[in-house]
């Protein structure tokens, strides 16, 4: 999941770091059951698609787990 979510921030292909994002933060809020882990990717994925609700309700809950709650809000 660390690997996935580096990658998503590092390359520049939209469709890429949205699949990273994804795999990433499936990892990081399933299996792992550390969604705060998942926030910087998460963030990049909802600003390049800021229409997919499945992406915001993943970064809004990743937000959450890390405590920042006003910013889970705004999502």
């Amino acid at each position: 999941a660390t690997l996935l979510a580096e990658n998503a921030l590092r390359v520049t292909d939209k469709q890429l770091i949205l699949t990273y994002a994804r795999e990433a933060a499936e990892l990081f809020c399933g299996v792992m059951a550390q969604p705060g882990r998942a926030v910087d990717v998460l963030s990049r994925a909802v600003e390049l698609d800021p229409e997919d609700r499945t992406l915001k309700c993943l970064y809004s809950d990743a937000l959450v787990a890390a405590g920042r709650h006003e910013d889970a809000r705004a999502v």
